[in-house]
Formats: C-alpha cells, structure tokens, sequence
C-alpha cells in the first residue's frame, strides 16, 4: 500500500454532492442565478492516491482541522472561472448565497480537474474541504496500491474489521472495474457502430472489387490486343491499377469529406480526441484506401490471363 484515503464522492460513481458557491470580491449575481460547483470532503493523501495532480499550493495536511481556519482547494476549471491569469491561491469562497452567513474559507490549493461523472462528461467545478473540518459521513476509502494482487480486498476488509467490528463495508473493487462499469453503456453503442464499421469495409471492398472485375471484362479485346502489340504483363497490371488509385483517391476525398462534416454527431461519445482528430481521420482513410487497393489486386491479375489470339480472332 503506498497511499490511503477517503472521500465522500468517488469519482465515475454515478454519486454527487454539490453546493452553491460564492467567491469573495465579487458583486452579488442576478436575482435566482447563483453559482455552484461539487463539493468533495477528503482526507489529506487523496489526491496522491488517486493519481489526482496539484497544480500549485499545497495539498491538505492533518493541520487542517476543527481548530484550524477553514481552508479548501479548488479545480483548475473554478479557478480559471473566477480567477483567470491571477494565482488563485489565498483567494477566498464560501459555500452558500452571497448574502449568506457561512465562514469565508481560505484557497490553500488547486488541483487539476476530473471527470466525475463520465468520461466523456465535461469536467465540473469542484471544491475539495478537509473532512476534519466539516465531517461527512458515508465516506469511501481509497487505495493506492503498488501491485493488483486480488488477496488485497480481503487484507483490507480484515484491517477495517480489526479497526471496528461495527463498521459495515459495502463492497471492494479496483478503480478499472468502477471506469469500466461507468463505459457499460457505452460499450454498446462503440459495439454496434464497430459492427457497422466493419460491414461498410467490407462492402466497400466488395464495390470496388465488382467495379473493376467488370471493367476488365468488357476491356478484355482491348487488353489482349495491347498484349499482342507487344505490351508487357507489368504494362496491364499497371493500367489497371492506374484505374484502381484513381476511384480509390475519390472515394477516399469524397468520404473524408463526409467524415469531417458528419464528426459533430458522434462527439458526445467521444473523449480524450477531438471528433475531427486529423491522426484518426489520417489512419481510417489510409486503412480504407489499403483495403481499397487490396481489392483491386485480384481484377488487376486477371486482366494478365487474357489471351491475346483470343482477342484478336474476335475482331
């Protein structure tokens, strides 16, 4: 175990707890119009075990308790909400309204931002506070183990059982199961467009192969004659070919194009990658453009097995 914490919300939970916020120094919103952004109560070592990053200040210490002032560390998308191009650090924030009389707690820190609710959700304001100064109950613990060892959910039912005998635990489970199971619907959906994906590869291939099997056979006189005329193989493979680049280059110009236009759609079930990404458009259309020309092989080999006698009786 390297690291161990707890949490009242953990991240892909499909749990939130949010708050309105005010920060200090700015003027009163409009009537009914209020900021607020997710409230996370955690003990000093969460953000190192949970891999979370601090961007600048300081993370929270066992300094930070009942009988300390009040402190907290915001996300890196709150402080660039009120706080852009200045250092966030020692500002002040308040849960509440702005005529509210809760205590004005201090920015000791940001860290950077997560997703809490999908992966391909945006991430949301959040407000991490010492659990010392405002307890919350129903918190989950959180470990940062150095390996995946299965026998360490049972290691650690014991140690909490030998802590408190009473104290129910609900369920162990590494973080890649939670991510997994927050992709559950997900998982469907890049199911079914693979399907569909791979059906229109084939079909494609399928096309192109047709079209050129058909061109070669009403080209066939014409072929036999050039061969005849003293034309090489080579000569007739790369006519055909020629003819293979030049509808492969169109369809390949003509479906990056669509691509690009019909990216829009499909960008809520993207994250991590722009749904324009140009090394995704790039390689998609070089493997199209591969399975394309692979296709044109077959009808390009044909064309060297006609023969030119053949051809020229029949004129």
């Amino acid at each position: 175990m390297t690291a161990a914490a707890a949490v009242n919300v953990l991240p892909l939970s499909g749990n939130n707890d949010s708050a309105t916020i005010t920060p200090e120094g700015f003027p009163p919103p409009p009537p009914n119009q209020f900021e607020k952004a997710d409230r996370r109560a955690i003990t000093p070592a969460y953000f190192r075990a949970m891999g979370i990053r601090l961007l600048g200040g300081r993370a929270f210490t066992d300094r930070d308790n009942e009988r300390s002032p009040g402190v907290v560390i915001v996300s890196r998308s709150l402080a660039e909400r009120f706080w852009a191009g200045q250092d966030p650090v020692g500002k002040r924030l308040k849960f509440g309204r702005y005529g509210s009389a809760s205590p004005w707690l201090a920015i000791v820190g940001v860290a950077a931002d997560v997703r809490h609710g999908t992966l391909a959700a945006a991430s949301r304001q959040v407000v991490y506070y010492p659990h010392a100064q405002l307890p919350t109950s129903g918190m989950e613990l959180v470990v940062r183990t150095a390996d995946s060892n299965p026998r360490i959910a049972s290691a650690l039912r014991d140690v909490i059982h030998r802590m408190d005998p009473d104290l129910p635990v609900d369920s162990v489970a590494p973080m890649t199961e939670i991510v997994r199971a927050s992709l559950s619907d997900r998982e469907l959906e890049f199911s079914i467009l693979a399907a569909f994906a791979l059906i229109a590869v084939v079909l494609a291939a399928t096309g192109i192969y047709g079209v050129m099997t058909y061109t070669i056979s009403q080209r066939a006189q014409e072929f036999g004659i050039r061969l005849a005329l003293g034309a090489s193989p080579g000569n007739i493979v790369r006519l055909v070919g020629a003819e293979g680049v030049r509808l492969t280059a169109v369809g390949t110009i003509v479906g990056l194009a669509g691509a690009w236009a019909a990216s829009q759609v499909l960008e809520e079930l993207l994250y991590g990658v722009g749904p324009s990404n140009p090394i995704i458009l790039a390689s998609a259309a070089a493997l199209l453009a591969l399975t394309a020309l692979v296709a044109c092989v077959v009808p390009s080999l044909r064309a060297l097995r006609v023969d030119p006698l053949t051809s020229l009786r029949s004129q």
